[in-house]
């Protein structure tokens, strides 16, 4: 084994790496029910200003689960902008979910339109 390898494991995480981290024991949070540590990893990427959309996305999810649905949605609709591609669809399906939850049908409609277009 080189020196490279038995020190490697001591270098810092990228920030990417961690970013990525962040996102996974975020999701991780909210499938295991651990709502606020959720929204406080979220919270601590959206500080870092670190990927704006998936951020906006891991939201959507997280209030939709909790019940807000008029707090996705306006979280989603800020976000929708910035969204391209793979990313675009993703939230606008997470949105028109949030939109039927808040049983919101016209926005539902719009927010599937483009998810069908994409894919």
């Amino acid at each position: 084994m080189s020196r490279l390898q038995r020190t490697s494991w001591r270098l810092p995480a990228t920030a990417g790496q961690q970013r990525r981290s962040g996102f996974a024991r975020s999701g991780h949070d909210m499938t295991k029910g651990a709502i606020r540590s959720a929204e406080q990893r979220l919270d601590q990427l959206a500080e870092e200003a670190a990927l704006p959309v998936q951020v906006a996305m891991e939201r959507v999810r997280l209030y939709t689960l909790i019940g807000d649905a008029n707090r996705a949605l306006e979280v989603g609709a800020a976000a929708l902008e910035l969204s391209t591609g793979e990313d675009h669809a993703e939230l606008c399906l997470r949105l028109a979910r949030a939109a039927i939850i808040a049983r919101r049908w016209k926005e539902t409609e719009e927010y599937v339109r483009p998810s069908r277009q994409a894919g």
